[in-house]
């Protein structure tokens, strides 16, 4: 999706209380750019220890983030190159009005901990993302 490697860590600590989290913990980072830039940029860590428990996938009118939504320049590319490694979408692409005069594209699927990731093409006339 076009993101950049800013960084990479593996933790432990012995005490896990300050995650709320009892007993030991070990988990890898990786901190991630957007290629256009910008302010945020996205955290991902992987827990070795505690091992994650596999959970029931929500719906999507449950309570509490159900999904991830990242903007891309090019939504066909970004669903290209997720079908070329093996990522499978939730549905074909497709459009959403979210307010008069803004209607999107957009794609879903699920990430590697049955997360659900969200692509929307960023609309004609804003700033590249």
């Amino acid at each position: 999706l076009g993101f950049v490697l800013l960084a990479r860590s593996v933790s432990r600590f012995d005490d896990g209380s300050r995650l709320h989290i009892e007993g030991p913990v070990a988990s890898r980072v990786v901190v991630l750019r957007p290629a256009g830039g910008g302010d945020v940029v996205l955290q991902l860590v992987g827990f070795d220890t505690p091992v994650a428990v596999a959970v029931p996938h929500r719906s999507a009118n449950t309570v509490g983030i159900w999904r991830t939504a990242l903007l891309v320049g090019d939504l066909d590319a970004a669903a290209a190159d997720l079908a070329r490694v093996g990522v499978a979408t939730l549905s074909p692409i497709g459009s959403l009005t979210l307010a008069p005069g803004l209607d999107v594209r957009l794609v879903c699927f699920r990430g590697p901990d049955g997360e659900v990731v969200e692509l929307i093409e960023n609309p004609p006339g804003a700033s590249a993302p």
